[in-house]
């Protein structure tokens, strides 16, 4: 497989892109540092082959405005859009650390009784609230849903 082009380059002109956080059917998410403020965010670009195709370039779009308008804190919050010449349509979402709820069972094994109602409880929360706003997640999966560490201590996931 060659290098991902974008990796080094600067988007926006703000976001060097540094890293494949993952890629999917719709586009690729990166780990970009803002080059003047130095702190690290996620941006998703919508994959090239797709770019020339209004119907797909509109969903895309829909997708960064709606999650933008979205304020819960069970809900990655996105914080800039652009169109790039080298790298397309992209929109910038807050850089999440931890990992994904997949990853987590898979290493730890079938969650604790009170541990799995205390994550759905939020995830349920999260979705509920889109709802409200009239959003509705296409691709709910444990792959989706990033845990974080909370103020706490404790696990917190996000959608």
């Amino acid at each position: 497989m060659s290098a991902d082009p974008l990796i080094g380059s600067v988007v926006g002109e703000r976001y060097r892109v540094t890293r494949v956080l993952g890629r999917g059917g719709f586009g690729s998410v990166y780990e970009a540092e803002h080059v003047s403020l130095g702190r690290c965010f996620a941006i998703k670009v919508l994959h090239r082959h797709l770019d020339t195709d209004p119907r797909v370039r509109e969903r895309f779009t829909r997708e960064a405005r709606l999650t933008a308008g979205l304020d819960h804190p069970g809900i990655v919050q996105v914080t800039d859009f652009g169109i790039d010449p080298r790298a397309g349509i992209y929109f910038v979402m807050e850089l999440l650390k931890g990992e994904d709820l997949a990853a987590y069972i898979a290493r730890e094994g079938p969650l604790p009784s009170a541990l799995a109602l205390a994550l759905m409880r939020e995830v349920v929360s999260a979705f509920a609230h889109a709802h409200r706003q009239g959003v509705v997640h296409r691709d709910v999966k444990s792959g989706n849903i990033r845990l974080v560490q909370s103020a706490t201590g404790e696990p917190l996931p996000k959608v």
